[in-house]
């Protein structure tokens, strides 16, 4: 298994972190959204376009390592950090997984990402979807 979470650079310290009790929610990062947090909030839950809290679980850095890729370097640091984030917890689960003697055929691949847009998928939006409705 391979895994960046909000405080906790692998799935083990995240479950350490769980038995602990630690909880990484916190403020939404100065900057983070392209309005002010307190424009979006709105105390009632599930109003159209609005947040009900203004603390939620945010990934600061990404490491970005393409060494052993056998891509362009410069193509792959242009790439939306979700993407830095599946490469990143690929090769963990890679480097940590056994499969001497596995048969290929029966492996499969989980990608989650529970998230909501990233920043850079967020500028995508408003440049190609919100010029029709400047």
């Amino acid at each position: 298994m391979g895994g960046l979470f909000p405080s906790a650079p692998s799935p083990q310290r995240l479950w350490e972190q769980v038995i602990a009790g630690v909880d990484a929610a916190r403020e939404v990062p100065p900057g983070r959204w392209l309005l002010e947090p307190h424009e979006a909030y709105d105390p009632a839950i599930a109003r159209a376009d609005r947040v009900y809290s203004l603390r939620g679980y945010f990934l600061d850095d990404i490491p970005f390592d393409p060494s052993g890729l056998d891509f362009p370097t410069d193509l792959l640091a242009e790439l939306d950090p979700v993407f830095h984030l599946a490469l990143h917890a690929g090769r963990q689960a890679f480097t940590a997984g056994v499969t001497h003697g596995l048969d290929r055929r029966r492996i499969g691949v989980i990608l989650g990402n529970i998230a909501l847009p990233t920043e850079g998928v967020s500028t995508l939006a408003c440049a190609y979807l919100g010029r029709p409705y400047l």
